[in-house]
């Protein structure tokens, strides 16, 4: 049996029947209506205690806020029956009605909030009997000043402060909780389960607001560009395609939080985790009615409903209790609840969108110090000392101040105090200090015997980097005799934050694979005059969601200067590689960074040559000393010996060998052992001078263990030769040639059965009969560039190559006309 108090006082013979109402929120929203019969003796009841029990226990109280009368019956007097249609929203409007004024000093929120309930809402002689429930900490404030404000709105900007909740339950009893403070329902909605009492009115399903994909655009972070983070449930995107089926959808449902209040990349990804939280099954509201009245909004309810479709555990919020008056001696309630996911449970109501994420924002701050931030601005910091301070004519020290800003800022410095001079007059310097550096000077202030007078200026420094700072101010005096002291000085520094100007990204960022281990990557500088240098980051996976601390900590640096191209090489075969370009931005000398900009390239797959021997493109970055050689041999560069994109037959670079004692070389290995069989050789030479004519050896390719074992190409004067001496023995093919500054010329020898072929530019050029002939495997390195003896190194070749192959087992021309290759060799 329920019964109504007011005041304190037993009414339930007065109220009417069906007439009581009461709605629960998940947010601890309620409200509370019902009708009194009633005469005018009893009717003055706003502003009273209203509770409802049932049997003994409380399910609603609060404070009566409307009271509407109507007459039932005709005629006029004290006797006349009357109605008294009260309602209550609970106690949660105490605060609003009572004031104060407070300064508060490193403390946390919860430490503000129990103030308020003992001293301002149940201060002796003005007590409204607010009972401490559960108040938890939330966020540490260095200084919090409450002037003027309302309990309410002091509770309210502390739980927003924290990321919290505050409420006033039915036992008058105020709590202060983190927003996603979550229990278990009294019972479960099951078939077959031990409780009983409950009749299901209806299951509604909807994808509003569903979403499985979130991203978030928040407002300037610690580079000053806008924080952008996506966040995906792989499993859910999956269950959506096989749902809907995966030839009609994709099951990505995708939706964006923009809000300019996040600031950093931690407080992004929460808000988007939590999002798919709430929003990341798909919606569906369960409504029941049962005659147990203990259901509290907020809490976590088990359903398993096999005849609806709901074959295992699921969990629903829920999120109102409707309690009525169905025949005068029972109370009905009606349930409404949405599902959630079971991992991951939000408390937070569907319809709360916009709150709810505000709230996340501020839920960064929680259990944390924010003290001298610029997250707040303008944030204030003071500083007092009320000690009386002699000053000399050596500084001295008037008040200090320790501050911590967290972005680039622009403080102002405000100083005040109390002056007293007596025994002559004087002069009084004040000088503002930095970490030790001296800002300014402000002007000498006379001071004349005996007088008492009050210093006050400000001060202020822009574009301060984040970071630990000392603030003091220090006075000092002339040698005229005065006696100067001061006392109760003041200092107090305002925050603001500074943008930090536009921050250019580089622009046309590409990846080019090529081939199995090498992704080359180009892109173009901004001109903007802060730009100072790029930074290139690698990661296993997309790169897009995450900012420059992130990369830092995570990724891997692998290129930071100003050029404009990289060559990614050494990598794994049928890979995938993921790339962020970061423009490093000097501003107020402090380095900031642009939001970046991402590639990705997966290598092909290695398939190694089909034949034993070489293949080298001269691919890769201008200066390079890497040579990579498609059979994976390594090549050591010896002197000047390099790479260089100023000229290239094919891809991006060719071998630059430009002095006499610059050559590649690679260890002997036997695909160079030719012995009886086929082989061809092949390449492009291009000189920097004309080398017909000039008796100097050039060589091209050359082998040398001893002066009768040794083999080379190479031209001398306007001849090439093809040169191998096996034991003493000389096997030589020599051809005609003219080889100009500037020009390309393709080189080729082969080995077809018993002849050996030279050609140049496709054209068969000579042929020698080499029956019987076996070219043998020195152990001595080859060397491409010049000819090394052991010990000395000559008759090397100033110009580029390019493209060189050998293959051992194979003519490729088989003695045969051809046009040169167009294109790079493919394995």
């Amino acid at each position: 049996m329920y019964s109504i108090y007011i005041k304190g006082t037993d009414k339930t013979d007065l109220y009417k029947v069906g007439s009581l109402s009461i709605s629960k929120g998940a947010d601890n929203r309620s409200s509370c209506s019902l009708s009194l019969l009633t005469t005018a003796a009893y009717c003055d009841v706003i502003g009273q205690d209203l509770q409802v029990k049932d049997g003994s226990d409380v399910i609603f109280g609060g404070v009566i806020k409307t009271a509407s009368i109507s007459k039932l019956e005709p005629g006029t007097g004290s006797s006349v029956k009357l109605r008294l249609d009260i309602t209550s929203n609970g106690y949660g409007d105490i605060p609003a009605r009572r004031t104060t004024t407070a300064v508060f000093t490193n403390k946390t929120a919860g430490d503000i909030v129990t103030y308020m309930v003992n001293e301002v809402l149940n201060y002796a002689g003005a007590n409204d009997q607010i009972g401490t429930g559960t108040i938890n900490d939330g966020a540490t404030l260095a200084e919090y000043a409450a002037v003027c404000k309302t309990v309410k709105d002091i509770l309210d900007e502390l739980a927003d402060a924290s990321g919290y909740k505050w409420y006033i339950d039915d036992n008058r009893d105020l709590h202060f909780v983190e927003e996603d403070t979550v229990t278990d329902a009294a019972h479960d909605i099951a078939e077959g389960g031990a409780f009983t009492d409950y009749e299901l009115e209806s299951l509604e399903s909807s994808l509003d607001n569903y979403r499985n994909k979130q991203f978030v655009k928040g407002g300037a972070g610690e580079d000053g560009n806008n924080i952008q983070i996506v966040v995906e449930d792989s499993t859910e995107i999956s269950a959506r395609q096989t749902s809907e089926g995966s030839d009609y959808s994709s099951g990505i449902y995708g939706n964006v939080i923009d809000d300019s209040n996040i600031t950093n990349e931690t407080t992004a990804t929460n808000a988007a985790e939590n999002a798919l939280k709430k929003y990341g099954v798909a919606p569906a509201t369960l409504t029941f009615t049962s005659f147990t009245n203990d259901w509290v909004s907020g809490t976590k309810l088990k359903v398993n409903l096999p005849t609806f479709g709901i074959s295992s555990d699921e969990y629903y919020l829920i999120e109102e209790v409707s309690i009525r008056d169905t025949d005068g001696v029972n109370l009905q309630s009606t349930v409404t609840a949405t599902r959630r996911k079971s991992s991951d449970f939000s408390t937070q109501r569907s319809e709360n969108y916009i709150d709810y994420f505000s709230k996340l924002v501020k839920k960064s701050s929680s259990g944390t110090t924010v003290s001298g931030s610029a997250d707040v601005a303008p944030f204030a910091a003071t500083a007092t000392n009320a000690a009386s301070v002699s000053v000399t004519t050596s500084e001295v020290t008037a008040a200090t101040l320790d501050l911590t800003l967290t972005s680039r800022s622009r403080i102002v410095i405000s100083f005040s105090c109390e002056i007293t001079i007596s025994g002559g007059a004087a002069n009084l310097t004040a000088l503002t200090y930095i970490d030790a550096v001296t800002q300014t000077y402000q002007p000498t202030l006379y001071c004349a015997s005996e007088q008492t007078y009050v210093l006050s200026y400000v001060d202020y420094k822009d574009a301060m980097a984040s970071g630990d700072y000392t603030v003091a101010v220090k006075l000092l005096t002339d040698a005229n005799g005065g006696n100067i002291s001061i006392g109760h000085a003041r200092l107090v520094v305002q925050v603001y934050p500074q943008a930090v100007p536009y921050l250019a990204n580089p622009t046309g960022f590409t990846a080019t694979v090529n081939g199995s281990s090498e992704i080359d990557l180009a892109w173009t500088n901004p001109t903007a005059s802060t730009f100072t240098e790029v930074k290139l980051y690698q990661y296993s996976s997309s790169l897009e969601a995450h900012d420059r601390a992130w990369c830092e900590t995570n990724a891997t640096l692998i290129y930071n200067n100003t050029g404009t191209s990289y060559n990614d090489t050494g990598l794994s075969a049928e890979t995938a590689y993921y790339y962020k370009l970061f423009a490093v931005h000097t501003v107020d000398g402090t380095d900031y960074y642009s939001v970046g900009i991402t590639q990705s390239g997966t290598t092909e797959e290695y398939v190694g040559l089909s034949y034993p021997g070489s293949l080298i493109h001269f691919n890769g970055e201008n200066d390079s000393t890497t040579f990579t050689d498609v059979s994976t041999k390594a090549w050591t560069a010896v002197g000047t010996a390099k790479l260089s994109t100023a000229q290239k037959k094919f891809g991006t670079a060719s071998f630059l060998s430009n002095s006499s004692s610059s050559y590649i070389y690679t260890p002997s290995n036997e695909d160079y052992e030719f012995s009886s069989g086929d082989f061809s050789i092949d390449f492009w030479v291009r000189p920097t001078s004309d080398i017909y004519n000039d008796n100097t050896w050039h060589v091209f390719v050359s082998q040398y263990f001893d002066t009768n074992n040794r083999w080379f190409i190479g031209n001398f004067s306007s001849s090439l030769y093809f040169y191998w001496v096996i034991s003493g023995v000389t096997v030589q093919v020599i051809t005609t040639i003219q080889m100009l500054a500037n020009n390309w010329y393709h080189i080729a020898i082969e080995r077809y059965g018993n002849e050996l072929i030279v050609y140049t530019n496709g054209q068969i050029q000579q042929t020698l009969d080499v029956t019987g002939k076996n070219f043998p495997q020195y152990s001595a390195p080859l060397t491409v560039g010049a000819r090394y003896t052991g010990s000395t190194i000559d008759r090397a070749f100033d110009g580029y190559i390019d493209e060189l192959r050998i293959m051992k087992g194979t003519a490729a021309w088989t003695d045969t006309t051809f046009t040169p290759p167009t294109t790079e060799y493919s394995t």
